[in-house]
């Protein structure tokens, strides 16, 4: 593996001095799991900063992933349920949709902005049975929660929101569960760890009941698992939300910066409400070339200055070899092509976004993109 001078991306989290004074509070507690006092403290913390003007309660969770199974299987579906999954998405997605039980149906998104949206959602469900809707807010472009919460209630229909990357900028409504991921890649990411809101306080008990084996006064009611938070993951979180703001405006005023070049360039990007992006930028920065060539010649252009670039999402999920069971059920019918997942894989280009990468980097990607 080459080793670029400037990698597609590297963490910004708080070192061994900042995380320190909360590991000798472990120490002190002699504490290290199981819902503890840091694993509190950091679940009272996040809902006072990322979720103050929402009606709704969180549980902390070992991962964004373990965040989907757990609300996917909270749903009660019938096993082998159909949930509709954009093919245009980590992995992740589908992955948790088959841990729980169900099969995932892969479907097209919208080509403005390349995320699946209710009106395709609404377009399959004329066409064959769908028994839930798994969104997901793409390279941390957030979903209208409002709108899928709309769309459940008139379809009968639940939905789980895929918002991995887009706990800073995601909305909230009654009606939705919205799963997000504190990956270390992610806006505030603590290394691993996941968050799941629900505006539904019975909800909510049993998603508190599933992540500790689904143990209740004692007793296992129901089937759960080990998703429980470790209490050195909730130090690195404590640490982190004291210096999130700054690190956070320091990567969106970059962000700013290289999306104003893009602009600038005529290159697509996906589309946004401003009104959406409330405490910092996309996860990600990812735009499509003119064509498949462009594409290869600006990552060329790109890896000859050291710069790393990627193609995320690629391959989408309908091209994966282990999703071809899956594959091979959807399609049997015809009821979607994928043409946009397919254009976008062929053109896109993710380029970084962080706070390391270094003072004269806009005006690299500048001469690569000009190119």
């Amino acid at each position: 593996m080459r080793n670029y001078h400037c990698q597609w991306y590297v963490p910004d989290l708080p070192n061994a001095d900042d995380i320190h004074p909360y590991l000798t509070e472990i120490d002190s507690n002699r504490f290290y799991s199981n819902f503890g006092p840091l694993h509190e403290k950091l679940k009272r913390k996040l809902h006072q900063y990322f979720f103050s003007e929402t009606r709704g309660f969180i549980s902390l969770v070992n991962s964004g992933t373990s965040a989907l199974e757990m609300s996917l299987r909270n749903l009660k579906l019938n096993r082998g349920a159909k949930v509709l999954v954009p093919a245009f998405t980590f992995a992740a997605s589908a992955v948790a949709v088959v841990r729980a039980g169900y099969d995932p149906i892969f479907c097209d998104v919208d080509e403005s902005d390349w995320r699946l949206s209710p009106e395709i959602a609404e377009s399959v469900i004329e066409k064959r049975q769908v028994d839930a809707v798994l969104p997901v807010s793409s390279l941390g472009y957030p979903q209208n929660a409002m709108r899928w919460a709309e769309f459940s209630s008139k379809n009968s229909t639940p939905v789980v929101i895929d918002a991995a990357a887009s706990l800073l900028n995601q909305s909230t409504a009654i009606g939705v569960t919205i799963c997000f991921s504190l990956h270390a890649t992610k806006p505030f990411g603590i290394g691993e760890g996941g968050i799941v809101w629900t505006s539904n306080s019975d909800d909510h008990k049993e998603i508190e009941r599933d992540i500790n084996f689904g143990f209740s006064d004692g007793e296992v009611k129901t089937v759960g698992g080990n998703y429980k938070l470790n209490e050195f993951m909730c130090a690195v979180g404590l640490a982190q939300l004291k210096r999130f703001r700054s690190v956070e405006e320091k990567r969106t005023s970059l962000y700013a910066s290289v999306f104003d070049l893009l602009n600038q360039n005529h290159f697509e990007l996906p589309e946004i409400e401003d009104s959406m992006l409330c405490f910092g930028a996309p996860a990600n920065m990812a735009f499509l070339a003119r064509s498949p060539g462009d594409a290869s010649t600006i990552r060329t252009a790109l890896d000859s200055l050291s710069i790393e670039s990627r193609r995320p999402y690629c391959p989408p999920l309908h091209r994966h070899a282990g999703f071809k069971k899956w594959v091979d059920g959807c399609f049997e019918n015809n009821f979607s092509d994928l043409t946009v997942t397919e254009d976008i894989q062929s053109r896109i280009v993710g380029i970084p976004v962080h706070n390391f990468v270094g003072p004269d980097y806009v005006e690299k990607i500048s001469r690569c993109l000009i190119q």
